[in-house]
This record gives C-alpha cells, sequence and structure tokens, in this order.
C-alpha cells in the first residue's frame, strides 16, 4: 500500500462527501480520514526503508569495484612476473653468447619496461574505475536523499494542507450547529 493511493483515498473521501446546503462545507467522515492518515504514517517508514536499501547497495557496489580493481591489479602483476620470468629464462640461455646475450639482455630490458608500462596502466584503470564507481554511488545517493526529503516534504505539506481545510470544515460546521442551537432555545 503507497502513501500516494493513501493520500488519494483521503482527498477522494473529501471531495465525495455530502456537502451542507449552506456555505458549501462537507461532512467528512472522521474515523474514515483518521485511518487513512494512520496508514500514511506507517507506510512512511517503509519508503523511507527502501531508500535507505538504496544507500546500503552503495557499499556493495563499491566492494565490487574495489574487489574488481584488485583482480585488475593482481593480474597485472602476474603478467609482469611471468613477463619478467620469460625474459630471463630466454637470457640465461644465451649466457655463452656475447652479442646475443646483449640482445636478450636489451630485450629483458624493454619487457620490464613495457611489463611496468602495463601495470602501471593496469593500475591507473583500477584507480579510475574505483573513482567513477565512488562519484556514481555518491551521485545516486544524494538523489535518492534529495527524493526522500522531497516525499517527505510533499507528505507532510499535503497532511498539513488537508487537516488545516479539515479543522476549517470542522469549526464552521460546530458554528452552525451552535447558531441553529441558539435560535431553537429563543422564545
Amino acid at each position: 500500500m503507497s502513501i500516494d493511493k493513501e493520500l488519494d483515498r483521503l482527498e477522494s473521501l473529501i471531495l465525495d462527501s455530502p456537502r451542507l446546503p449552506l456555505g458549501g462545507r462537507t461532512f467528512i467522515n472522521e474515523e474514515e480520514a483518521l485511518d487513512i492518515l494512520d496508514r500514511v504514517r506507517v507506510n512512511l517508514p517503509t519508503e523511507l526503508a527502501e531508500a535507505e536499501s538504496l544507500l546500503k547497495n552503495r557499499d556493495a557496489i563499491l566492494a565490487q569495484a574495489r574487489q574488481q580493481a584488485n583482480q585488475v591489479r593482481e593480474q597485472s602483476r602476474t603478467e609482469g612476473e611471468q613477463l619478467i620470468a620469460g625474459a630471463k629464462r630466454e637470457a640465461e640461455r644465451y649466457v655463452n653468447e656475447s652479442e646475443l646475450l646483449r640482445t636478450v639482455e636489451q630485450e629483458a630490458s624493454q619487457i620490464r619496461a613495457q611489463a611496468s608500462r602495463e601495470l602501471e596502466n593496469y593500475q591507473r584503470q583500477a584507480e579510475e574505475l574505483r573513482e567513477k564507481t565512488r562519484l556514481e554511488t555518491e551521485r545516486m545517493l544524494n538523489e535518492t536523499r534529495r527524493q526522500t526529503e522531497t516525499i517527505q516534504q510533499e507528505a507532510d505539506a499535503y497532511a498539513e494542507k488537508v487537516l488545516a481545510r479539515l479543522d476549517g470544515d470542522l469549526e464552521r460546521a460546530l458554528q452552525v450547529v451552535r447558531t441553529g442551537r441558539q435560535q431553537l432555545q429563543k422564545p
């Protein structure tokens, strides 16, 4: 049962209630109106809990992003180590041949440099992914908070408006009854 539906029911109750011929006042079933307002109060925490659930999902998204970043970093490190280990093995094969050894050492150095650049690139990508995820989560959190505050303010304003109108109508109806009784008591 949503708050909007309950507020619509309250509005229908007011609009569909019988009107007094004098003054356009409306008789409202007080018990039914109060029952609807009670359901609105009961359901409001449920909708707030849904908003909090979205906030909790933020932590799961951040945890997943961190895990992915760690996996990318670990994969980069492993690949770098494998590249370096492969280069070392290749270099050891040509130890006795100086020209080949020099070539292998140059290649190993290039491979190390390449592995180092790739590792830095993977780490940078992982950091960017983590930052994007954090920013998106914060944006979602702020949007959820803004929507929750708006819903709360609108519900409060609507309830205040309805209760003020109901108070005025009841006051006017009571005044009509008092006036009628006074006229009946006159000789």
